[in-house]
């Protein structure tokens, strides 16, 4: 890990909000949280006339939920008119309090987002939350876009901190952060094999070595990882996992639950994915299965293209998605791999990529490229809206004792 002070994958450093530019802005079917200082500061601007006391009143409602039990910076929502877009959004999809005061202005979640800040220490680490296009695009499509650098502190806006970790840790998985982190974005990173063997080599390490340093077994942890990191365990582990051939229709079962669960409530951009890519099949795993084999197949010269999306999306995963906070190293293996499967098949089903089979291999690409984007930041919106349907699904493979290497291997090779 970087001992920089400052950190960030390399693509934050490239952000810059394209605002109206934007195909789906953060502003629409998004409840947006507002902190009391800024609700107040916005209260004192917007009172000078009896306009804006209306518009005010209009825009911004109060939280039901008592002080004590709100999440920190949720004092007040914005409201959301009926196409769904903030109410202080314009007829130019500009942000009127932006335009009007500033953005000294701006609710910290408007400010902030999309980045995710986390504290390791003295580190302060930016990554990026790809429910934002244009961050999903930055992050999946350049080849160092995941790298960790060193960032100027004016990156990290207004001193929010999303998640720490102290300077003194005392469990090993906390005392191991770096190190594990590390280990995992060189093993996805080992571009002479595809991106889906080099998930089986994290699922492996996390099967193997991930119990030891939970139970506080800090040698036997390093002396497994120590084992996986050499040229001969890659190729026997490449050799390993390309003999499986996976008959089971579990991954199939859990990309149709996930995705046709609470469709009609989801965000536009993951429900008209979803239901392009389920087309007729969606019901039944088999034939979901069949079809997303067949998509696989036809997108096959297009291979290491989607290795990269995986790579970039896996990597970004491990640096703004922290395992600490998942409830232990397998479920959060598993959670990523559910995460890569559906965005792979959202991906392969997008109608562009139909529309441009018979299209030049550069056209080919850049439909691949749209698509690949498209399906991160509705994946991933789809799970901020409701978080509670992703760690559902997780729960309940928990439950029926579905969280193993065998199922890791279905969820990669689907």
């Amino acid at each position: 890990m970087d001992g920089s002070k400052t950190v960030a994958l390399r693509y934050m450093t490239r952000f810059q909000c394209i605002g109206a530019e934007c195909e789906d802005p953060c502003c629409n079917d998004w409840t947006v949280t507002v902190d009391e200082a800024h609700y107040e500061r916005l209260r004192v601007a917007m009172a000078g006339t009896p306009e804006e006391q209306a518009e005010f009143t209009r825009a911004l409602v109060r939280e039901a939920m008592p002080p004590e039990e709100r999440p920190r910076g949720h004092h007040a929502l914005m409201v959301l008119k009926d196409d769904r877009s903030c109410a202080m959004l314009d007829g130019e999809r500009l942000c009127t309090i932006q335009r009007r005061y500033g953005e000294a202005l701006l609710p910290d979640t408007c400010a902030v987002y999309p980045r995710s800040v986390g504290r390791v220490g003295a580190r302060l680490e930016l990554a990026g939350a790809i429910s934002c296009p244009e961050v999903a695009r930055l992050c999946l499509l350049a080849e160092d876009a995941t790298d960790l650098v060193p960032a100027d502190l004016a990156l990290f806006p207004r001193g929010v901190v999303h998640k720490s970790l102290t300077d003194a840790p005392t469990h090993p998985a906390e005392r191991r952060f770096d190190d594990l982190r590390s280990l995992a974005a060189r093993l996805l990173a080992l571009r002479t094999y595809p991106t889906a063997s080099r998930l089986f080599f994290t699922a492996f390490l996390i099967h193997r070595a991930g119990p030891l340093l939970e139970q506080g077994d800090e040698a036997g942890f390093a002396a497994e990882a120590g084992r996986l990191l050499r040229p001969e365990a890659f190729e026997a582990l490449h050799r390993q996992f390309s003999a499986v051939a996976v008959q089971d229709p579990f991954a199939a079962t859990v990309v149709s639950q996930i995705a046709t669960a609470r469709l009609a409530a989801a965000p536009p951009a993951f429900r008209r994915l979803a239901v392009v890519a389920l087309g007729s099949d969606g019901a039944d795993p088999i034939r979901l299965m069949a079809l997303h084999e067949s998509r696989r197949l036809l997108a096959s010269s297009l291979a290491p293209r989607m290795d990269l999306h995986l790579e970039n999306f896996c990597r970004n995963y491990w640096m703004k998605e922290w395992y600490l906070q998942a409830g232990g190293l397998v479920p959060y293996l598993h959670g990523l791999l559910v995460r890569v499967a559906l965005f792979r098949f959202l991906a392969l089903g997008h109608a562009s990529l139909a529309a441009a089979r018979r299209a030049s291999p550069e056209e080919q690409q850049r439909a691949l490229d749209g698509a690949a984007v498209e399906a991160a930041y509705a994946l991933t919106r789809m799970i901020e809206h409701d978080e509670t349907l992703p760690r559902e699904i997780l729960r309940a493979l928990e439950r029926q004792r579905m969280q193993t290497l065998a199922h890791a291997v279905s969820l990669i090779k689907f």
